[in-house]
């Protein structure tokens, strides 16, 4: 077996699926000597979104409440983000009674919509993130998000609970992780 040392600013692994078949990614904590990396990331993918995440790590200090992950197929050596690996970025913002899922993106290669034409494409990448979220950030305090209209299906169907209490109907809270214990009556 071999065991593989994660360093520098490896979070926790994450799954995700190519064919159906699982395959190994991992979530990574970004920081300023990732910029460069993420820069080729947004060049890549070309959307607002992604800019917007990048963008935060241009601030001359990034603000302990600004939280950004990467979801990598790299295995190991993460203090040097290869950007070709790079398969979703999200930021988590902590405004100390919450927490919330300020933006998430998954490469636009491995979106829904791409997907549909090449089911060989990777698959549950923004699951996986979001599962990260409830595993790390969801059983500590509430965590929230704010959806786009055509994001609200995929929210809803990975267990997203939309918050009827808010009057725009973009608010969805995002539940931890549920631990259950089962006894066994002989």
């Amino acid at each position: 077996m071999n065991n593989i040392n994660f360093t520098g600013t490896y979070v926790a692994p994450a799954t995700i699926y190519k064919n159906k078949e699982p395959i190994k990614a991992a979530i990574v904590r970004i920081d300023k000597s990732d910029l460069d990396s993420l820069a080729k990331v947004v060049d890549r993918w070309d959307t607002d979104l992604s800019d917007k995440i990048v963008n935060n790590l241009y601030y001359k200090d990034l603000p302990s409440y600004k939280k950004i992950f990467a979801i990598s197929t790299q295995r190991g050596g993460y203090q040097n983000l290869d950007d070709t690996k790079v398969q979703g970025l999200f930021q988590v913002v902590d405004d100390k009674s919450k927490y919330t899922l300020q933006y998430l993106e998954v490469n636009p290669e491995y979106q829904h919509s791409a997907r549909q034409s090449n089911p060989n494409k990777l698959s549950d990448i923004g699951k996986a993130c979001i599962n990260f979220i409830k595993s790390t950030f969801a059983k500590e305090k509430e965590t929230d998000l704010y959806a786009l209209e055509e994001a609200k299906p995929f929210y809803e169907k990975i267990g997203c609970k939309k918050d009827l209490n808010y009057s725009r109907g973009d608010r969805y809270i995002i539940e931890p992780w549920l631990y259950c214990v089962f006894f066994l009556i002989e």
